[in-house]
This record gives C-alpha cells, sequence and structure tokens, in this order.
C-alpha cells in the first residue's frame, strides 16, 4: 500500500465506463452513480442496480470503446477474463484514463468508506477481509458528534462572515482559532459546558472564529 496516494474526486457529470455489468461491478459502480457520475455499463448482461443508475450497451467490449465524447474519465475493468481486463486496462492507459480493476491489478483502488454528509472516512489495508473489519471498529467508535462537528464546521469554512474575520489576523491566529472552533464543535452539547480551550464557557464554533 506504501505506493498508494489517497484522493477524494469529485464524479459529478464525469462519463464512468465499466465494462462487465455482474453483482461485484454493481457494487463498485452504483456508488459512483450515487455522487453523479454518468456510468455507461459495456457487457452483454447487466445486474438491475447497475441498469437502474446506468446506460447499458448490450455487447461485448471492442477496442476503441474509450474514445468516447464526452472524454471517459475512468474506467471500470469488470469482466473477470483476464485477457479482455488487460485489454481495457492497456487502452485506458494509452488513452490516460484512470483504470480501476476488479482484481486488484490496476493503479486505482476504492477504500471502504464510513460516510454521514460532511464526514467521510476512507479505510484500505491491502486485505479486504482487515479493511471491513477495520471500518466496523471504526463505525461503532465515532459517534454522532463527530458528524454533527463536521457539518457545523464545513458550514463555517464556506460563510463570508468568518472568511472576512480569519483573513484580518495572521496565519498563527487563524490555526489557534480553527483549533479552538473544533474543540468548541466537539464538546458535549449540555447547558454551560464548552471546551477548557474557549474563551467563554458558552462559545459556539462561530464566536471562536469571529474572534469574539
Amino acid at each position: 500500500m506504501v505506493d498508494r496516494t489517497p484522493l477524494l474526486l469529485d464524479l459529478a457529470g464525469r462519463r464512468v465506463t465499466c465494462v462487465g455489468g455482474g453483482p461485484v461491478a454493481a457494487a463498485k459502480v452504483v456508488p459512483f452513480a450515487t455522487a453523479g457520475a454518468e456510468v455507461h455499463v459495456i457487457s452483454p448482461t447487466c445486474h438491475p442496480d447497475l441498469a437502474a443508475v446506468a446506460t447499458h450497451h448490450e455487447r461485448q467490449w471492442q477496442a476503441g470503446d474509450l474514445a468516447t465524447t464526452p472524454p471517459t474519465w475512468l474506467v471500470v475493468a469488470a469482466t473477470g477474463d483476464r485477457a479482455v481486463d488487460d485489454a481495457v486496462h492497456a487502452e485506458a492507459e494509452r488513452a490516460g484514463t484512470w483504470c480501476l480493476r476488479i482484481d486488484g491489478r490496476g493503479p486505482v483502488a476504492v477504500p471502504s468508506v464510513i460516510r454521514d454528509e460532511d464526514l467521510l472516512v476512507a479505510v484500505s489495508t491491502g486485505a479486504p477481509a482487515l479493511t471491513k473489519r477495520l471500518r466496523q471498529h471504526l463505525e461503532a467508535t465515532l459517534d454522532g458528534r463527530w458528524a454533527d462537528a463536521a457539518r457545523t464546521l464545513a458550514a463555517l469554512r464556506r460563510d463570508p462572515g468568518v472568511r472576512a474575520a480569519l483573513a484580518e489576523v495572521p496565519p498563527a491566529e487563524r490555526r489557534d482559532r480553527w483549533r479552538r472552533a473544533v474543540d468548541a464543535a466537539l464538546v458535549d452539547p449540555s447547558p454551560n459546558t464548552a471546551s477548557p480551550n474557549t474563551s467563554s464557557p458558552n462559545a459556539s464554533p462561530a464566536d471562536v472564529l469571529h474572534g469574539r
């Protein structure tokens, strides 16, 4: 896993071509469609879950299938036939297209994910069974306050008033305010309870970022 670099991708409006239409392909690709990708499936058959969110091209893979308009941004090789998946991968390399191989031989891997609105935790270990166990452990460990804090702080990060207030202070002060805002966002929501690092017993994350 040391040669892998984690990335978060925005697939909305981007074309994803899936070569293969079985249940494993569906499990990998349906989340891409949910994220807004324009999914096309090239396969004689297509799993119902995949057919519900994709355009199905009912045929075998053909050389040149990645020469699409708009261009294919990600291709998923999921036929289970090593020769076909190799051909898809080779064409993707020539085209400069990301290739996710279900057999794990490609340059792209999809991690196991915990998602709750603005909270996204991705886990990958190189051993799928261990990855699943670790994800389950984290799901049991992360309580709702983490998702609540992520939602609150993400909204504040986009707030023009907060941006203006932070623009007026030195970088070190901005970092300190964000650290204390995280403390305030994670504090127990009971009355008069706040992080010991906040200047007021009832300081909200917004108060901290505005320097109140």
